[in-house]
């Protein structure tokens, strides 16, 4: 079972809030809770706090809001253990904004968090510091921040000094054309830059002996935020589909091509903090690819981005930030009712030559005892529904999330539906307000060809 926006037989066309677990197994996505209100353009975390834009705003959200200063075009930023003496380090968060020189985020005992700027450590021949790069994307590896803006070049600082910009700590990526650099992405034992038409490793330990190479040729990565990793595992978006590094083709086959039918290169990809899940924002649409059966669901939300923080994923967009903290399938906004989060599985519509038999539906399914699961059958212009027991007694799920949902939470209640309904055309709805897992699917139709 997996979602596929192309027809194809035994697929569905539609995985509302549905998440893919194991092969075939699949749960309603985890309730949520809003911590942000108002329309968030863009967002990063940071140990447990989300740096974001709000309209022409900057802000730290650490359980409250900090104003921060004026938003920029663009948002990227890395955390950087700064030396400030005597061996003692400063937490920092160094942000690039695509508008202003790079700049950075720490907190004073005193002031509380501050937007901090500040002048290159190396002065030209004339004594005036260099410029401190104005930067779209910004990443640490190797003791050093690293940059790109525009052309082919990644600069670095210099070790330990986070404020030491020399013009000459260069990289350049020659890809044979005009192709502008996008994204970084930190690896084990390499850093990863991501260009419209390839994508390259820097590896080494200084400026002495950095050596590049290509990791994807002939592909690259369609924008800054199309890139991610755990160290071991890279995931980037083109400008035709979702891809990780060292696998041919693309993730979940050819399902969501047609999401790739015109670039957008503001597409977005984040791994989830447990690894299992490659969450893609493209066109304000949040699909959840799973990263081991690379099945495919959907969460239908206002969406521009994706986020984690600790242990959980979430999104934000027009209705602020939401962090999937909670497992009995209940939103929770920061004003108004909490609301149940509703799962729909719309299948393809299956179609025979002749006439056919929809004799009965096999359902299995783990879910609550006041969220039953209803079951609607769709043959031809007629329609039958059935609701079934989410569970007998008692619920199998927690209220907190652990962050993980990979273990079934009890044993499925198997139901057997009689349709018995005949026609050329069958369509099959399964719908539910509330927390289910569904293990099993699958109708029988006599006499279809």
């Amino acid at each position: 079972m997996t979602l596929s926006l192309r027809y194809k037989p035994e697929t569905f066309r539609r995985m509302d809030n549905a998440l893919p677990i194991w092969p075939g197994h699949f749960a309603s996505r985890p309730g949520a809770t809003q911590i942000v209100s108002g329309p968030v353009s863009a967002a990063v975390e940071w140990d447990k706090r989300i740096l974001f834009y709000r309209g022409t705003e900057c802000v730290l959200w650490d359980q409250i809001e900090h104003p921060i200063g004026d938003s920029g075009v663009s948002l990227d930023a890395t955390a950087f253990q700064a030396l400030i003496g005597n061996a003692e380090r400063e937490d920092r968060l160094y942000v690039a904004d695509g508008a202003n020189p790079l700049w950075y985020v720490v907190h004073d005992p005193l002031l509380g968090y501050q937007r901090r700027t500040f002048a290159n450590d190396l002065l030209d021949p004339a004594g005036a510091p260099y410029p401190v790069p104005i930067a779209s994307a910004v990443e640490t590896f190797r003791n050093r921040l690293w940059v790109i803006h525009a052309g082919n070049r990644a600069q670095h600082s210099d070790n330990d000094r986070p404020h030491y910009w020399d013009p000459t700590f260069t990289v350049e990526l020659q890809s044979g054309d005009r192709s502008s650099l996008t994204a970084l992405c930190a690896q084990e034992g390499y850093l990863a830059v991501g260009s419209l038409r390839a994508l390259w490793q820097i590896a080494g330990d200084s400026q002495f002996n950095w050596s590049h190479d290509y990791l994807v040729r002939q592909r690259g990565v369609a924008g800054p935020r199309g890139l991610d990793g755990n160290g071991t595992r890279l995931f980037y978006v083109s400008a035709v589909g979702v891809h990780e590094v060292g696998s041919d083709g693309h993730l979940g086959g050819n399902n969501l091509d047609k999401a790739f039918e015109v670039p957008d290169s503001s597409a977005h990809i984040s791994l989830s903090p447990d690894g299992r899940f490659l969450l893609l924002v493209i066109r304000s649409r949040l699909f959840v690819i799973h990263t081991s059966s690379f099945e495919i669901g959907e969460i239908v939300e206002s969406v521009r981005g994706v986020i984690t923080l600790g242990n959980h994923f979430g999104w934000y967009g027009d209705d602020g930030i939401w962090i999937c903290n909670r497992s009995d399938g209940v939103d929770t906004p920061l004003a108004g009712p909490a609301r149940r989060v509703t799962t729909l599985l719309a299948t393809w519509p299956e179609s025979t030559d002749r006439r056919a038999l929809l004799e009965r539906v096999f359902l299995q399914a783990i879910g609550e005892p006041d969220a039953p699961v209803t079951y609607t059958a769709v043959v031809d212009d007629l329609s039958v529904e059935t609701t079934v027991p989410g569970a007998a007694a008692g619920s199998p799920f927690s209220q907190l999330w652990d962050g993980s949902i990979l273990d079934p939470n009890g044993k499925p209640t198997r139901h057997e539906i009689p349709i018995y309904m005949a026609g050329h055309r069958f369509e099959h709805l399964i719908s539910c307000a509330g927390r289910v897992e569904l293990t099993g699917f699958k109708p029988s139709i006599r006499g279809r060809q």
